[in-house]
């Protein structure tokens, strides 16, 4: 008797949440990013794209920004700067629905846009292979 009582108790607690999710306030699932992510291929020319099969899905850009804090403390490192744009760009072309890109070109600059003092914006091209 003990044992059906833990059963059914088990088996309704098991129902009642059936329902039970985790949503999160974003535009975009962070995990299934990262898991697209993963599966992007990057392509080292436009050529290779092409030769590829690889359907193109549009021009895509990824920006990274240091404020003055960040410069003045030594925190600028232009390899993180860059790889950060680079991060933006995947996100947009994961966002298509892509899995492919080339990355066409990336450059620093200084700008008051968004209280920038550093920033890399890189540009290139998205695809679906």
């Amino acid at each position: 008797m003990t044992r059906l009582l833990i059963l059914l108790i088990t088996f309704a607690t098991l129902s009642a949440c059936g329902n039970i999710g985790i949503r999160l306030n974003s535009p975009y699932n962070l995990f299934a990013y990262e898991f697209e992510k993963q599966r992007l291929q990057e392509f080292i020319s436009e050529q290779q794209a092409i030769e590829s099969g690889a359907y193109y899905l549009g021009e895509v850009e990824g920006l990274s920004c240091l404020s003055v804090r960040s410069v003045q403390s030594g925190g600028y490192n232009p390899t993180e700067v860059n790889s950060i744009a680079i991060e933006q760009l995947k996100l947009e072309v994961v966002n298509r629905g892509g899995n492919g890109y080339w990355v066409e070109s990336c450059k620093d600059f200084t700008s008051d846009y968004q209280n920038c003092d550093v920033a890399t914006e890189c540009k290139g091209k998205a695809y679906s292979y």
